[in-house]
């Protein structure tokens, strides 16, 4: 059933139909309704409708998450696992599919392998530059032609290497010697396999850029991952590390003011939430933290200023404990601070990866968490006129309505984009009906892309950002309290959402 929603269903690229073979160079997931890839008539959850003869090949595992792929007039060829059971029915007598990797949880399918299941050629590319600094100039490897997808990349000379396109692909990336690589202007480097960096090499993403992996492996060798904010002295940002073992003090060395979120500190009324100092902390990957502006930043005028994260990159599986508290009972007034359900139960994660996630996926794979996440954005100054948080009575307080909220349904804030940037920590609150009170939120290379852009990081002055052109019906209100404090929510029109709450569509602000 329809229904108006609060707070965007999931739209999955359109492939146009081809007689040439459709790759699709990472693992997929069946899910829902949709088709695979979506709107692909040959390939279907449903009915074997009508079709027409292709090759589909995915460099990656195929999760069936105990769906049926029905095959009309196509070639399936699955070069990782075959994954969450279900089933493959092909349609037609020309329709085959073949699995090189294992086929788990899955006995109700047998593969015969017959049709061609030989893994692509794979090729070296070794970078010359002889011509320019850039990647895409086939004249600048050898032997001549850009790297794809089946190439291992290999970087050893002193000129340095430049990626400015989302089009830049690998299946392993080596540099060596003094070789250097530059990802700038929102560029993206796409790798199948490992990265390795030898301590005399350099590999440097620029703010905005990415580095995306496909394969759960391994990397070696550090990269430098520079993220630009624009902050005044009482700005705290949220941050994630992208690398392995960064310490929370080199993030902003100036800065004295670091903190966790603790889902459940005894120290705090009841056991609910609090801050908990974080200074000179290795950062477990996957969580959030929070970092005032540098100490000799001006109060009143914003500064930009780049962290730089100097480590070897994240990759692969990744998960991040959270826990909740016990209360479920109605709010009430502690003194004259509110205390909510909710207050146990937040807690403070953050993006593990050298690239953009797509926050609707991370919600589709996590769901002990409810159906949205919340980024910090400091929209405004701290003030005597803002209510005090439920862990304690303060003089100044931030605004609580300067939180982004994110879901299937779209962003709180118009022209904000559905994606937790590079670097970026965000809060996510633990449903209460888990079985368990603790458990972990989950990352996957799934949720990266060369379609979840980057740019989008908080906090950041004066910066919009494009959202994607597909039809949406939505509108977007301000509600205004008597301080004068605006809170911007969405009403969507979903084709997905009930009359109910629903997890992924409907969202909750405290107004």
């Amino acid at each position: 059933m329809k229904k108006i929603t609060l707070l965007l269903l999931l739209i999955f690229p359109l492939f146009l139909f081809s007689q040439n073979p459709y790759t699709v160079n990472g693992s997929y997931s069946l899910t829902g309704n949709t088709s695979f890839p979506s709107a692909f008539s040959g390939l279907g959850n449903g009915n074997c409708g009508n079709g027409i003869t292709q090759t589909i090949i995915i460099n990656g595992d195929l999760n069936l998450n105990g769906r049926t792929l029905n095959l009309r007039n196509v070639n399936l060829i699955v070069y990782g696992n075959l994954n969450g059971g279900g089933s493959i029915t092909t349609c037609t007598a020309n329709s085959t599919y073949c699995v090189r990797g294992a086929i788990q949880n899955n006995p109700n399918i047998s593969v015969t392998r017959n049709y061609d299941c030989t893994p692509p050629p794979s090729c070296t590319k070794t970078w010359t530059g002889a011509q320019s600094t850039n990647w895409n100039n086939s004249a600048n490897w050898s032997p001549a032609g850009v790297p794809t997808i089946n190439c291992d990349v290999i970087i050893n000379n002193n000129v340095n290497c430049i990626v400015s396109s989302k089009d830049a692909e690998a299946k392993t990336i080596t540099i060596s010697n003094t070789g250097s690589l530059t990802l700038n202007n929102s560029g993206i480097v796409r790798v199948k396999g490992s990265v390795n960096t030898s301590s005399t090499a350099s590999f440097v993403i620029e703010n905005a850029s990415s580095l995306i992996q496909i394969d759960n492996v391994a990397n070696s060798g550090n990269i430098q991952l520079k993220r630009n904010t624009t902050i005044s002295k009482f700005d705290y940002v949220y941050w994630s590390s992208p690398v392995a073992s960064f310490n929370t003090s080199q993030v902003s060395p100036n800065s004295s003011l670091i903190y966790k979120w603790v889902p459940t500190n005894g120290n705090n009324f009841n056991g609910f939430g609090n801050w908990a100092g974080a200074t000179n902390q290795v950062m477990t990957l996957g969580k959030g933290y929070i970092i005032r502006a540098p100490n000799n930043f001006p109060t009143n005028t914003a500064q930009n200023f780049t962290a730089t994260f100097t480590g070897v990159p994240n990759n692969g599986n990744i998960s991040t404990p959270i826990a909740r508290g016990g209360y479920a009972g109605n709010s009430y007034m502690n003194g004259n601070l509110k205390v909510t359900e909710d207050d146990d139960n937040w807690n403070l994660i953050g993006n593990p990866y050298p690239s953009a996630i797509n926050a609707v996926r991370f919600l589709n794979s996590n769901t002990s968490l409810d159906g949205f996440v919340r980024v910090w954005t400091h929209n405004t100054s701290v003030s005597a006129n803002n209510d005090s948080p439920f862990y304690g009575n303060f003089t100044y307080n931030y605004s609580p309505d300067d939180y982004l909220l994110i879901n299937g349904t779209g962003t709180s804030i118009p022209g904000a984009l559905s994606v937790i940037g590079a670097g970026q920590g965000f809060f996510v609150k633990m449903n209460h009906n888990t079985t368990s009170p603790s458990g972990n939120a989950i990352f996957t290379n799934d949720m990266r892309g060369t379609d979840v852009s980057n740019n989008q990081f908080y906090r950041s002055a004066n910066t919009t950002y494009s959202e994607d052109t597909d039809e949406k019906h939505r509108i977007w209100l301000n509600l205004v309290n008597p301080n004068q404090i605006a809170t911007s929510l969405l009403v969507g029109y979903v084709e997905e959402a009930t009359n109910g709450v629903d997890r992924i569509y409907d969202a909750e602000t405290k107004l």
